[in-house]
This record gives structure tokens, C-alpha cells and sequence, in this order.
């Protein structure tokens, strides 16, 4: 106990002197990380540049106003007014739990209850509710896969 103590302070000291020497963008350090203490449930999640990617692609697919059939009316506009693609990538991929990933987007409680229920469908092998949101028989493998990858986290828990 008191040697992992030690070992504690003696690595937060090392990190806060290095917040003392490095410049600003080489002082953004995950803490949790450097504990061991990584989020398991986001440690499975697909890594940002494939969510990135994977919404970019449905985006060019079906238009820039697709995945507001997914993350309601803040996602309009291939997803601007949520901050982006990247942006909704970054969120979605850390986020611990779905509640985490409304704040951190800012979304309406509608909107998070819709995209639960988006979920939910997924969850429970309701491909008739993802069809009456207009998700067509042609996309509903790629987003059910995608959405399963999410579940499977625990991103509903």
C-alpha cells in the first residue's frame, strides 16, 4: 500500500513538472490512462477515424441530412450544427454511455430518447422500426452493425 502510494505521487510529480517544461499541446496527458485505469467499454469502440469514416461514408451516400434519422434535428447539414463529423466520431467513441454522449454533443432530450430507441431496435432485432425512420432495406445491415458495435460496449447501460 504505502509502496503504490509512493509510486502515485512520485509519477503525479513527474507530471507536473513535465507541465512545467513541455509546452501546452504536449501537456494534455490522460491521467486515467497513465494509471492503468482505462475505460474497458470504450477501449472496444471502433477508433474514431473508422466512425469517422463510416458516417462520412453514409453522409455521401444518402445526403448531407441522412443521420438526422439517427441523432435527430442537430444532425442536419452533414452534421455541422453537432460540431462535424469528427466531432460526433470523437463523441461517440468516448463516450462511456449514451447519456455521456448527449452532453457532450448538447443534444435535446427528444433527440437522445430517439437515438435510445434507435438503439433499443437494434438491440432487440426491430428492423421494423428502423425501416418507419426511413432507414431503407439497403442500409439497415451497414447501420445495424455499426449501432451493434456500440451496444455491445455498453453504451446503453
Amino acid at each position: 500500500m504505502v509502496q503504490r502510494f509512493c509510486t502515485s505521487v512520485a509519477a503525479l510529480s513527474l507530471a507536473l513538472s513535465a507541465c512545467l517544461v513541455l509546452p501546452r499541446a504536449v501537456m494534455a496527458i490522460d491521467l486515467s490512462r497513465f494509471y492503468g485505469h482505462f475505460n474497458k467499454r470504450t477501449a472496444k469502440r471502433p477508433p474514431v477515424e473508422e466512425t469517422a469514416s463510416f458516417l462520412q461514408s453514409l453522409l455521401a451516400s444518402h445526403g448531407p441530412n441522412y443521420l438526422e434519422k439517427l441523432f435527430g434535428t442537430k444532425a442536419r447539414d452533414t452534421l455541422k450544427p453537432l460540431g462535424g463529423v469528427n466531432t460526433v466520431a470523437i463523441a461517440l467513441s468516448e463516450s462511456q454511455t449514451i447519456e455521456d454522449f448527449g452532453a457532450a454533443l448538447h443534444l435535446m432530450r427528444s433527440d437522445l430518447e430517439h437515438l435510445r430507441s434507435v438503439f433499443m431496435a437494434v438491440e432487440n432485432g426491430d428492423l421494423g422500426m428502423l425501416k418507419s425512420i426511413g432507414i431503407k432495406d439497403s442500409e439497415l445491415g451497414d447501420v445495424k452493425f455499426f449501432l451493434e458495435k456500440l451496444v455491445k460496449t455498453g453504451f446503453l447501460d
